[in-house]
Parts: C-alpha cells; structure tokens; sequence
C-alpha cells in the first residue's frame, strides 16, 4: 500500500470516527443533561460535516462554501461553550468580544469581498487562534484560579486539552495552506497526514472525557 493511499484511507477513518464520541455521550445520558446538551449538539453538528465531507471528497465535490459556513457555524458553537465553562465575568467578556471581532470579520470577508467560494484563510485561521485563546483563558481559571485536585477526572478538562492540541494543529495548517495548495503534493499528503492524526487524536480525547462523565455526577 503507497503511502497516499494509506492517507486516504485514514482520512475515511477520520470522518467516520466522528461519530464514537456522539455515540458515546448519547449512551451517558449527555441528552438528559443542561450540562452536556450543547456539547452533544456540536458533536452532532462535527459528525454530520465530517460525514457531509466524506460524500463530498468520494465524488470530487467543489464545497468550499459548506466548509466556510462550517468554520462559522462551529465557532460560534465552542464560543458558546467556553461561555458556559468559565465562572469569571471576565473571561466571558473576552469571548463575547473576540466573538463579535470575528462575526464581523467574517461578515466582511464573506459578503463585502464575496470571498466565500474557496477556502477563506484568513477566517480559518483567526477562529482557530481565537479558541486557542480561549482554551488558555481555560488554563488560567482552572490551574491557577481554582487549582483542582485531580485535573483529568473531569470532562470539561479533557474537552480543553484535546480542543487546544487539535486547534493550535490547524492554526498552523490554516498558516501554511495556501503554500501547501500550490506546493510539492507528497508534502501535502504528509501535512494531511499529521492533520489526521491531531483530528483522530481529538476525537480520541473528547471520547475519553465523556467516559468519565458518569464519575463527576
């Protein structure tokens, strides 16, 4: 098997192990739970792109619109959570802002410069660097805030650690994608490859966090 191949079939792995960590939390009662609602709401919202994405990539589908609404859709989604997660006014203050920055941003980049029918970096990358920010807001409150006695027994926190790893990844993708488009292609497929490999190892993490939601009850 070349190595593009496996590539290609790890990225159908990707998009279809999207929906263990929904089942998951599907299993753990996430419906019946104020708390974990919103969560179960993005993990449906992720499964259905990935698999949108799957059928798309299988018959050579132009999306770029779909994948930009998605960037914003799905932003505004962790935005919410985040809001939810912190209990200072001003960490959540910080994400109303920066949330406005980047609907307004988006606005203009989408409907003013009609930039919407290809892939937008700019709007990739500035939500990918705001949910970094807000994953060390996270950091901040709960390490040196509140100083918790067992970090990982929470799924809150495993939620943040796989949402900072995967984030910081793709801030770096969206970084060097465009070079990446029109570059070398077997270098492509390694940075896709390592791309996979972050995207699997999120998943990995969110499912985690929610097995241990039934010990924090």
């Amino acid at each position: 098997m070349s190595f593009n191949l496996f590539v290609a079939c790890l990225g159908i792995f990707a998009h279809f192990f999207s929906i263990v960590p929904f089942l998951l939390l599907l299993k753990r009662g996430g419906y019946q739970s104020n708390n974990y609602r919103l969560i179960l709401y993005f993990l449906a919202f992720t499964m259905v792109y990935e698999l949108s994405q799957f059928y798309t990539e299988w018959n050579a589908i132009m999306d770029h619109h779909i994948i930009n609404g998605h960037i914003v859709i799905e932003f505004l989604i962790i935005s919410v959570i985040f809001y939810q997660f912190f209990e200072l006014k001003w960490p959540k203050l910080i994400i109303i802002i920066f949330t406005i920055l980047f609907l307004v941003f988006s606005w203009y980049q989408f409907l003013y410069l009609k930039d919407y029918m290809k892939i937008n970096d700019f709007v990739y990358g500035l939500a990918n660097l705001e949910i970094v920010l807000f994953c060390l807001l996270y950091f901040y409150q709960t390490l040196f805030l509140f100083k918790p006695i067992s970090f990982f027994k929470e799924f809150n926190n495993w939620f943040v650690v796989g949402t900072f790893f995967y984030y910081t990844a793709i801030f770096v993708n969206s970084i060097f994608s465009r070079k990446i488009m029109w570059g070398d292609f077997n270098f492509a497929y390694k940075f896709y490859f390592v791309n996979l490999l972050f995207l699997i190892s999120y998943r990995i993490f969110l499912s985690i966090g929610i097995w241990q939601i039934r010990t924090t009850k």
